[in-house]
């Protein structure tokens, strides 16, 4: 129930915020933050990574926006699928700017940089991805303010993950 969540903490955090969602995917977890009142959503995923099925990956991103369009009321037109390729930060920074320029259009001045970056499930070994590379990345993109935040969540496989502890040292 959207509604009730609003008021939860979960609510105060994304209320009013620009998000991005970074490793997208389907875009649940933006999407879910969007409809908890978020004034901006950038969803992005390495597009043209997806081993030859960017197209689908980008229609499935914007599809999702479609069909939940009306649970985003918040976000009204602030809404934007981008390429961001985390595996290359100053690609990701310059994509992610570009992306929120675009989600600004009509929704008033654009920020710089974002109050919340969500990334769920992105840091599994096996997509070529260095922990340190989503980091900076991450850092990157958020807005240069005390309350900006990242949400990162990460499941602990039955294989360790390789290098997600030991490639953070230079973060």
């Amino acid at each position: 129930n959207v509604p009730s969540v609003r008021s939860s903490a979960a609510g105060a955090l994304v209320q009013g915020a620009c998000i991005a969602e970074l490793g997208a995917g389907t875009g649940l977890a933006g999407l879910h933050a969007a409809a908890l009142g978020a004034r901006q959503l950038v969803l992005s995923d390495a597009l043209t990574r997806s081993h030859g099925k960017a197209g689908e990956l980008e229609a499935l991103l914007s599809s999702n926006i479609e069909r939940n369009r009306h649970l985003l009321t918040s976000c009204a037109g602030a809404l934007a699928v981008a390429d961001c390729d985390f595996a290359n930060p100053p690609h990701a920074e310059a994509v992610a700017r570009l992306a929120l320029r675009r989600a600004s259009e009509g929704a008033g001045p654009s920020v710089d940089g974002f109050d919340l970056v969500i990334v769920s499930d992105c840091t599994y070994e096996g997509i070529g991805v260095k922990f340190s590379e989503l980091a900076r990345t991450i850092q990157r993109t958020l807005r240069r303010h005390s309350s900006a935040r990242a949400l990162v969540c990460h499941e602990v496989r039955l294989k360790p993950d390789a290098g997600l502890a030991s490639d953070t040292d230079d973060v």
